[in-house]
């Protein structure tokens, strides 16, 4: 989908919108209307195919946010529900400087530890599931660990096993 530049103008500053009024509103209601008026550009955007309006541009736009901002961790933690965007957001944020930029936002600022906190689990999590992917490893990550039940019973049969020579 190629959008017409009075369309893209239109996306661009609803993009615009709702980076910048995440965090400075002082309403609850508009604070509140920001992250569905960010999912639909971000849904808008993903079907153009017109460079400056690619997920790519989106996430270097949310990146040149000051790292105060909180949006610009709910927007990145948004941007993350996609598959594939993990690896692509830790390369454009330029690898260990993008998480130099979530300590100093952590320093900087104790109202945006929370989100920087859940956006580093998160990237994690996708970057693993990206790796796995890539390798050809399936992994259920609903429960990585597995319950203690489930662990003591994976490490009972390990040891049978080991103990009737089946595994080295």
């Amino acid at each position: 989908l190629v959008l017409d530049a009075d369309l893209e103008c239109f996306v661009k500053d609803c993009l615009s919108v709702a980076l910048s009024t995440w965090s400075n509103s002082s309403s609850r209601q508009v604070s509140s209307a920001v992250p569905g008026l960010f999912k639909s550009v971000i849904s808008v955007m993903r079907t153009s195919t017109t460079e400056s309006m690619s997920i790519d541009a989106v996430i270097l736009r949310v990146l040149e946010q000051p790292t105060n901002r909180k949006g610009r961790y709910i927007a990145l933690e948004a941007l993350l529900k996609d598959k594939a965007v993990g690896a692509k957001l830790f390369d454009l944020g330029g690898g260990s400087a993008l998480i130099q930029s979530f300590i100093e936002g952590i320093s900087d600022s104790e109202s945006v530890a929370r989100p920087i906190a859940d956006l580093m689990g998160k990237l994690l999590c996708s970057v693993r599931e990206e790796m796995n992917a890539k390798a050809g490893i399936g992994v259920d990550l609903s429960n990585p660990a597995g319950s203690k039940k489930d662990r003591r019973k994976r490490e009972k049969q390990l040891a049978r096993d080991r103990e009737q020579g089946h595994v080295e």
